[in-house]
Order: C-alpha cells, then structure tokens, then sequence
C-alpha cells in the first residue's frame, strides 16, 4: 500500500522516528542467500548497481565514486546463519566493502513490526532500497531471458553509468585482502587496459599471463577423470611454452585472501560451472580478462555468462568439443548431465581456445 507524504504526516504527526543512511531490504527466501554466488554474485551485485547507477554516473576507474555507501542491510526473512556460507566470503565481501554497514535479520525486523503493532507510530527509512527475487523474474530480461536478478537493475541504470561501476566494490575487498596495489590498479596501468581517461606519469605495464584452472574433482559436478588430467596437462604444456603462469586450484584449500589475490592475478579463469567462478567478480577487468565456464553436456545458465560480461570479462562456454559466446548461446537447460561427476571436455580445446584469444589482443601491441 502507498500513501502520500500528507497523508502520513496526518497519520502519525511527530511519531515518526527517522531510520538515517541508506538501508537496503532484502525480500530474498533464504534458500538462496547462504550461498556465495546467489549473495554476492547476484543480489549484492544487482544492490550496488542500482545503488551506484543512481547515485553516481562518474565511476572513475580507480573506484572513485562519491556514492554514499548502505548504513544498513536487512533480510527480511533471514536468520543471521541463513546470509552465512560456508567459504565465508559472504560477509566477508559485506564488511570489506561496507566497513560501517550493519546486518539486521528477520528477528530485527520482527522487533521495528511489534514496535509499531498499534499504527499510532511508525519507522522512516530516509533512503530504502527493495530487492524482490520474485518480483525481479517478473521482469522481461530475467523472467523471459537470463534469469538473473541483477540483470533487471542493471537494464535501469546501464545507460548513465560508466563501465566501472564494479570497481569500488572490487578494489575494497582486495585491499582488506591484503593484494598488492599494483595489482589492484591492473585496470588502469595494465598494456591491456580499456580506455580510462587517466593519464599516467609512467608506461603501462605488462602484467604475467595467468590462467587459473577452479579444480571441482572429487565433488559434484566435475570434469571425467581423464579429461581432467589432460586438461591440466594441456594447460601447464601451454603455459610452459609460451612464458605464462598455470594455477590448478583447489579453492577450498586457500584462505580467504589466497583466493583472493589469486582471482586478482587471473587473466583467465577456468572451470565447470560452479561456486568458484565467482572469482570472476575479483579479476581485473582488461581487454586479456577472459572466463570459460564448461557445462555437462547441452547444459546451460547465464549465471556467469551475464556476471563476466556485465563486469568487463570476455565469455566463453564449452560443451565438450564445442565452445559458444555471446550473442550465439544455447538455450538454458538443465538435463541429468549438468551435475554429472564425469562432465567431458576436450584439453586440447582449451589450451587453443585460450592461445587464441590472447593472441588476438597481444598482436595488435606489436
């Protein structure tokens, strides 16, 4: 129900306690707010971009915005173990990007309702912002097209912001990780940088090539044993030859901030579709930044498709022999394959999928 400013203040007069800063509401069930990617990768994404797109259309590429960061986030249906995941990367993105923001949960917002209970006085969010899943896939783009959330706040805003609207978020949460300056501001000195409007008092630099391999084996979803082997093989034979670096890696087994920087170094990243692609949201985004997601067979989301490229990152998908891009995808499915343990995919095609999109870039360098 809405009402009009008059009519509000006929209703409560001066029982109106101001709730001060921008407060963010989250109305998302909790099957999904536990979860690294549906967090943080999906609905914090779709916050700030609207949040910034509103606010600021002069993101610099250093992250400069003069956007006022959220006071307060509340989920409005969650218990505070319902927002935690377990690579802890939830929170940890919340309070390295939002030093002061606080987290309130259902049992909060139950307390402002019974507080209220007679409607003879009321809370005023100076500045709210709501987040619906449902309301989200009534959408035309994500109800009809990509099925992501973030997509419909993003189609608001796209047009008055700058293509760095990620990068306060990205580069907070790198430094509280501790990664080295230099490689946070890739996007600006880097040989490969897109054009920032920053003039530089020395030459741009050649950063090392780095591909990161998200190694999911022994777990649901995974590459079939051989196809694995010779994909690492494939990969490391590539590296060794051309001068580059080759990561295999088990996320799991790094610290927050290990992963961290990792994702920061990454040119490439590779993996079967899986929580650790949302590392992409931590690469630095250059005309080299690259993601290639490997499906089971005629599987598909836009997942990490629309994040990459929405972010700054070329995209590719890879059905075993077969590797799809932008605008030219399948359409989205799920069969039985999508979560085999035995996912095919051909080693060699990688390795050349790879080298030839690095190729194409660095020969334009000269």
């Amino acid at each position: 129900m809405f009402i009009t400013k008059s009519e509000a203040k006929k209703r409560w007069v001066n029982q109106v306690w101001e709730v001060e800063g921008h407060t963010w509401l989250y109305n998302d069930p909790n099957q999904f707010l536990g979860h690294f990617y549906h967090f943080v990768a999906e609905s914090l994404v779709g916050f700030w971009a609207m949040h910034a797109g509103t606010l600021d259309s002069l993101i610099t590429a250093r992250g400069e915005t003069t956007a006022p960061l959220p006071s307060r986030a509340i989920f409005l249906r969650c218990t505070p173990s319902d927002i935690r995941d377990s690579s802890h990367f939830n929170s940890y993105y919340m309070h390295a990007a939002f030093p002061s923001i606080s987290l309130e949960t259902s049992a909060n917002w139950d307390d402002r309702v019974f507080m209220t209970r007679r409607g003879d006085k009321v809370f005023k969010f100076s500045y709210a912002l709501l987040g619906d899943r449902s309301a989200s896939f009534r959408g035309r783009i994500c109800g009809s097209q990509n099925q992501r959330i973030a997509a419909e706040a993003r189609r608001v805003v796209e047009d008055r912001t700058t293509r760095w609207w990620w990068e306060p978020i990205r580069r907070a949460v790198l430094r509280h990780a501790n990664v080295p300056e230099d490689i946070v501001d890739m996007p600006v000195t880097s040989v490969a940088s897109f054009d920032t409007g920053i003039e530089l008092s020395e030459p741009k630099k050649a950063f090392p090539i780095v591909i990161t391999y998200i190694n999911r084996q022994g777990g649901r979803r995974c590459l079939r044993g051989e196809d694995h082997e010779v994909l690492v093989r494939e990969l490391s034979q590539l590296v060794q030859r051309r001068g580059w670096e080759f990561h295999d890696v088990k996320a799991q087994r790094l610290t927050q901030e290990e992963q961290l920087t990792m994702a920061a170094r990454t040119t490439v990243l590779v993996g079967v579709h899986g929580n650790g692609l949302s590392h992409l949201l931590s690469m630095a985004p250059t005309q080299l930044s690259t993601v290639i997601e490997i499906f089971g067979l005629g599987g598909f989301m836009h997942d990490y498709e629309w994040t990459a490229r929405e972010l700054g990152h070329k995209y590719y998908g890879i059905h075993n022999d077969t590797t799809f891009e932008h605008p030219n995808l399948p359409e989205v499915a799920v069969p039985e394959s999508f979560q085999s343990s035995s996912i095919p995919v051909q080693g060699s095609l990688v390795a050349r999928l790879i080298e030839k999109r690095l190729d194409e870039f660095m020969s334009l360098l000269g």
